[in-house]
C-alpha cells in the first residue's frame, strides 16, 4: 500500500498487488494487480499487470501493461507516450482520455492487442500548439477490435473543432477551424482592432487537372522531333487520351473510335500544331462544341501546364494563435497587437520636458547682490524618469532619461538677453516584454526681458531621436524575438510671465505659461519572424496651459557666499488630443489597424523644490527636484546645475 503523500519510485520487480493512495512510478516490473485509488497517480514507463484506474485517479506512461480498465484519467501525449497494452483496454463511461498533441503536431497512439472497450467515455483535446493549415491525422487508438464510442468529444482549443473518425480497428482524430471569431478572445479595443486585420489563412487546395491530348504531350516531351510534312499518314489509334490528366496516360480504359482532328493534328509540323491547339473546330454533324480552353498554353511550355501556383506560407504566430483555448488567446492577441508603440510618442515628450524646464531655471536665475554681469555659461546634469498608466502596474510604460545640457546666454539690452542651448540624452524605455533606448539631441533659443518686477521668458527647442525596440512575443509554443529601429524629432514651445510681488525678504512671482509641444516619427519595421509589425509613421501634439507660483528667499553667509533655498508649486492643464495612435499591420498578412496608448491626464498638479549656493560673486551651484503627478501618470526628475557668471 502506497499512503498518500508519497511516492514509490519501482526500479525492481513487484510480484503482489499494489494499492495506490499517494504516487507510483514504476520504472521496473509490477507483475500483479495494481489499483489506483481516488486521487491517486499512477506514471509506468515499465511493465504492469493488470491496472485498474478507479473515479479521479489518474495514468500516465508510456510503458506496458497486461490489461488497462479506467474510470478516472488516462493522459496521453508526445512527451509522455501513450500505454502499449497487451490484451483488453477499457474505458468506463466516467473515464477522461486527454490527448495531446505538440507544437510539431507530433502525437502518440494507445497500441491494444486485443479489444478497445470505449463505452461513451470523454475525449478531451488538450492542445495543438502552432497547428491548423497543416494539421495532421492523429491516430488515438488502434486495436485489434474496437467496441463502442467516445459519448464526448471536447476541446480546451478556442478556435479550432475536433473530430472523430471511428472504425473497426482505430480511432482517428482531425480537427479544423470552427465559427468562433478570434475578436471572442480579445479583451481591449486594441485587441479587438488586431484581430479584425488578420487574414486567417485558409488550407490549401490541390489545383484540377487539365486533360491535354496526347498529341502535346507528345510535342512538350520531344520539341526537337521533325513531324512529317507529306500528306498525313493515319496514327495508330489513341484510346486513353479522352478523361486522364497527363500523369495518368497509362491507365488503361475502353477502346474508343479515334478523333479524326486529333490524327490530322498527330501528322502536322510545330507551326502548324501550335495554330491548330487555338483554332475552334465545328463538326458540322453534330452541335457544335468548344473544345476546353487550356490556361496557360499561349506562353507555358505544355509539359507544365499542371504546375499550379504555389500557396502561401502560413503565417505561425496565426496558426499558434488559432491553437490557444480563451484564456492564452487573450494575452496572445495582445502581445501581437504591439500595443506600446501608441505610448512612444507621449514617453518621448515626457522625456524631453526637463529640457525646457532646465532653460526656465536657468532664465529665472538671480545674481548675488550689487554683481553686474553681461554673461554666462551654464552646464545642467538631467535625470528624469516617469510611467505612463501607472495603474496598469507592470505593463505601464517606464521611462528614464539621464543627459547633460550646457547653455549660454547673454544681455543685448538692459532689459533683454539672448541664450542658446545644446543637449545630449539617452532614454530607456521599459514595459511588459517591451524594451526600446532613445539617443537624442536638442538644440534651442532662449530670450528674457526682465522691466522691473514684470519678466518675460520664451524658449524653443528642437529635437532628433534615435530610437530603437525590442519585443518578445511567446505563446502557446510560439516565440519571437523582434527589433525595430526608427527616427523622430520633437519641438516644443513656450512663453512664460511672471511678476515678483517682492513680499519683504522672500520673492514671491506667480506666473502663467503656455506651451506647444510636437512628435513625429517615421515609418519602420520590425525585423524578427511571422510577428514582426510594420508601423505607418505617427505624428502627435498638445497645448498646455501652466499657472503656478514661485517663492525663493534668499539668506547670505559667510566669506560673501548665498544660500536660496526655492519652491515652485502650479497647476498644469493639456489642451486638445492626449491619447497617442499607431496605424500599423503584421509585416507579412493582414491589414493596417490602429492602436491607442495611454490617456494623458488632463490636468495634473506640478512641484518644484531647489537650492542654489553662490559660492563666490561669480560661481553658483544648485540642485533641484520636480515632480508632476495626475491620476494615471507621473514623471519626477532631479537636475544639478553650475553657472559661471562674466
Amino acid at each position: 500500500m502506497i499512503e498518500p503523500d508519497t511516492t514509490l519510485i519501482n526500479t525492481g520487480r513487484i510480484d503482489g498487488q499494489l494499492g495506490v493512495l499517494g504516487k507510483l512510478d514504476n520504472k521496473g516490473v509490477v507483475a500483479n494487480r495494481v489499483i489506483v485509488e481516488p486521487g491517486a497517480h499512477m506514471m509506468n514507463s515499465g511493465m504492469a499487470g493488470h491496472v485498474e484506474v478507479r473515479e479521479k485517479a489518474s495514468f500516465s506512461g508510456n510503458g506496458t501493461v497486461e490489461f488497462l480498465s479506467v474510470a478516472g484519467q488516462l493522459e496521453v501525449g508526445p512527451e509522455m507516450g501513450a500505454p502499449s497494452i497487451t490484451k483488453d483496454f477499457s474505458l468506463a463511461e466516467t473515464a477522461e482520455l486527454i490527448y495531446g498533441v505538440n507544437v510539431d503536431g507530433g502525437s502518440s497512439t494507445i497500441n491494444v492487442e486485443g479489444t478497445a472497450f470505449l463505452n461513451n467515455a470523454t475525449l478531451t483535446v488538450a492542445g495543438v500548439p502552432g497547428e491548423y493549415i497543416e494539421a495532421r491525422e492523429h491516430t488515438v487508438i488502434r486495436a485489434r477490435t474496437i467496441e463502442g464510442a467516445f459519448g464526448t468529444v471536447s476541446s480546451k482549443l478556442a478556435f479550432m473543432t475536433a473530430t472523430l473518425t471511428p472504425t473497426d480497428t482505430q480511432v482517428s482524430l482531425t480537427y479544423a477551424r470552427n465559427d468562433v471569431p478570434l475578436k471572442e478572445a480579445a479583451t481591449s479595443d486594441n485587441g479587438r482592432a488586431f484581430t479584425a486585420s488578420i487574414e486567417e489563412p485558409l488550407p490549401a487546395k490541390p489545383a484540377e487537372p487539365i486533360d491535354v491530348p496526347p498529341v502535346a504531350q507528345a510535342l512538350a516531351a520531344n520539341p526537337k522531333t521533325e513531324a512529317p510534312t507529306n500528306e498525313p499518314a493515319e496514327p495508330p489509334e489513341i484510346t486513353r487520351a479522352a478523361s486522364k490528366p497527363v500523369g495518368q496516360l497509362h491507365a488503361a480504359k475502353p477502346e474508343t473510335k479515334p478523333n479524326k482532328a486529333i490524327n490530322v493534328l498527330l501528322g502536322s509540323d510545330m507551326t502548324s500544331a501550335a495554330d491548330a491547339s487555338k483554332t475552334k473546330v465545328v463538326d458540322t454533324s453534330h452541335k457544335p462544341a468548344e473544345p476546353p480552353e487550356i490556361p496557360g498554353a499561349a506562353s507555358k511550355p505544355l509539359g507544365q501546364l499542371q504546375a499550379s501556383k504555389p500557396a502561401a506560407k502560413p503565417n505561425k504566430a496565426i496558426n499558434a494563435l488559432l491553437g490557444t483555448n480563451m484564456a492564452t488567446a487573450a494575452d496572445a492577441i495582445d502581445q501581437l497587437s504591439g500595443y506600446n508603440t501608441a505610448d512612444l510618442g507621449n514617453a518621448t515628450l515626457s522625456s524631453v520636458t526637463p529640457i525646457g524646464t532646465g532653460m526656465l531655471s536657468a532664465m529665472g536665475q538671480k545674481n548675488p547682490e550689487n554683481v553686474h554681469t553681461d554673461g554666462q555659461v551654464w552646464v545642467q546634469a538631467i535625470g528624469n524618469s516617469g510611467r505612463i498608466g501607472k495603474q496598469l502596474g507592470s505593463y505601464a510604460l517606464k521611462h528614464s532619461t539621464k543627459g547633460l545640457m550646457l547653455g549660454t546666454d547673454w544681455a543685448v539690452s538692459p532689459d533683454w538677453r539672448l541664450g542658446i542651448i545644446g543637449s545630449k540624452t539617452q532614454t530607456r524605455l521599459d514595459s511588459h516584454r517591451f524594451d526600446g533606448r532613445l539617443d537624442s539631441w536638442h538644440v534651442g533659443a532662449y530670450a528674457v526681458r526682465q522691466d522691473g518686477p514684470l519678466a518675460l521668458r520664451l524658449g524653443a527647442v528642437h529635437g532628433n531621436h534615435d530610437g530603437s525596440t525590442k519585443r518578445q512575443v511567446a505563446f502557446n509554443g510560439f516565440s519571437d524575438r523582434l527589433k525595430g529601429r526608427y527616427d523622430a524629432n520633437t519641438q516644443q514651445v513656450f512663453g512664460q510671465i511672471g511678476y515678483n510681488l517682492d513680499v519683504g525678504h522672500v520673492d514671491i512671482e506667480p506666473y502663467l505659461q503656455l506651451g506647444y509641444q510636437r512628435y513625429q516619427r517615421g515609418r519602420y519595421t520590425e525585423k524578427g519572424g511571422d510577428a514582426a509589425l510594420r508601423f505607418n509613421g505617427q505624428t502627435q501634439d498638445n497645448y498646455n496651459s501652466n499657472v503656478g507660483l514661485r517663492l525663493d528667499r534668499a539668506f547670505p553667509l559667510d566669506q560673501g557666499m548665498q544660500l536660496t533655498p526655492r519652491l515652485n508649486l502650479g497647476w498644469k492643464h493639456l489642451y486638445g488630443k492626449t491619447r497617442g495612435t499607431s496605424r500599423q499591420r503584421l509585416a507579412g498578412a493582414g491589414n493596417t489597424y490602429t492602436v491607442e496608448g495611454v490617456e494623458l491626464d488632463r490636468d495634473s498638479l506640478l512641484f518644484e523644490t531647489g537650492l542654489d549656493l553662490a559660492v563666490s560673486s561669480r560661481h553658483t551651484l544648485g540642485v533641484s527636484y520636480k515632480g508632476e503627478t495626475g491620476q494615471d501618470n507621473r514623471n519626477s526628475a532631479l537636475m544639478g546645475q553650475w553657472r559661471m557668471m562674466f
